[in-house]
């Protein structure tokens, strides 16, 4: 990619799943030439980096299942790949209550200081009990999880912009707090969230920087896209959108859906249906019965966040026309796992990113001679 058209601010960007949790990204016994070690990870950033991905995220879990048997913390691990790294940008998945909004800010805030602004931050509202349970923390209602994560997002913009900040919500309070030093980055580190459900997308239409969701056709993922869009412009608030995907990139299309019906094959059965149930508990409690995965399939959940519903499977140039299908429907990032994580994501910025930047600038000229 040349600087003119990293520097696109209308560029579609991309970010990539650290794989800081063992198992890889996909709930299944086929072999992944992916590792969950620090030296494994920070190798990966730099490869990730040359390719021309801008962002990584760093995962959060607490406990074992569904093949995550281990599964390094994401603040510390974010840092290792900061200091791997020159300029890709890592974001912390953070869950409100084991975190408090003071230790994030100021954990963060230093960190920004160490990676030149480079830290970014993804709240996780949180939607596996059982985690919560084993680690003593109480359990909230669906939309109290995402009332907390709004007080949360809120308190952290107050202390990284704020002198003597001042709050007072339901769970978190402030009395005339002064963060120094503030960090880096202004107004604020980027602040991510995801979801799929009614709360998640007002929370995301009010107080995010960048909204998260689940794989999915254009077709419904421009619903979700233009139900955001309009709050937040009654909000008279901007948030960006980000979607999962798992990227099956190979020379033909024949080889790529091989691939996937190999995963598929060898799908870890128990755990996809105890990681489904789990999931769908979450979502069916939301109000309107619906949330992440509340419409997924088995093969589906295969890949824990509905990357192959995206359909970047397939050769170079057809990911790639999708990918700009994506674009066209409000997506403004695309958020990809690998099976195999290093090579994969090497293949995927020699051979793809070129043709998805000749296709925005392509689109770019049509737009300006209509």
């Amino acid at each position: 990619m040349s600087e003119r058209q990293n520097e696109n601010q209308d560029a579609l960007k991309f970010a990539y799943w650290v794989p800081n949790v063992s198992g890889g990204l996909v709930v299944s016994t086929i072999e992944q030439r992916t590792d969950w070690s620090v030296e494994y990870n920070q190798k990966l950033a730099q490869t990730a980096e040359k390719a021309g991905f801008e962002y990584a995220l760093s995962q959060i879990r607490f406990t074992a299942g569904y093949g995550a048997d281990n599964q390094h913390e994401s603040v510390s691990f974010s840092q290792a790949l900061l200091h791997a790294t020159t300029k890709l940008k890592v974001l912390a998945a953070i869950l409100p209550g084991p975190w408090s909004p003071a230790v994030v800010a100021k954990q963060l805030a230093t960190i920004d200081h160490i990676s030149k602004g480079r830290i970014g931050i993804n709240v996780v509202s949180g939607w596996f009990k059982g985690e919560f349970t084993a680690i003593g923390e109480p359990w909230l209602e669906h939309d109290e999880r995402y009332r907390r994560s709004h007080e949360f997002i809120e308190a952290l913009k107050g202390i990284w912009t704020q002198d003597n900040f001042t709050f007072r919500g339901d769970f978190y309070r402030f009395n005339n707090y002064t963060l120094s030093p503030k960090p880096i980055q202004k107004p604020h580190p980027e602040i991510f969230q995801g979801g799929s459900s009614r709360a998640a997308r007002d929370n995301a239409a009010s107080v995010s920087d960048w909204y998260f969701t689940n794989g999915n056709t254009p077709e419904n993922l421009k619903l979700q896209i233009d139900d955001i869009q309009a709050k937040a412009a009654v909000n008279k608030h901007k948030v960006r959108i980000g979607v999962n995907a798992f990227v099956i990139a190979r020379d033909t299309e024949e080889e790529a859906q091989a691939v996937l019906a190999d995963i598929i094959k060898h799908a870890h059965v128990e755990a996809v249906h105890a990681f489904g149930d789990a999931a769908k508990q979450a979502g069916s409690a939301s109000p309107e019965g619906e949330g992440n995965w509340a419409k997924s399939t088995f093969e589906d959940l295969v890949q824990y966040n509905d990357g192959f519903r995206t359909n970047l499977i397939g050769t170079p140039r057809q990911i790639a026309e999708r990918i700009v299908e994506l674009k066209s429907v409000g997506v403004d990032l695309v958020l990809a796992g690998f099976l195999h994580f290093i090579e994969e994501v090497e293949y995927f910025g020699q051979r793809v990113l070129p043709l998805v930047r000749e296709l925005e600038e392509a689109a770019q000229l049509e737009a300006k001679a209509a």
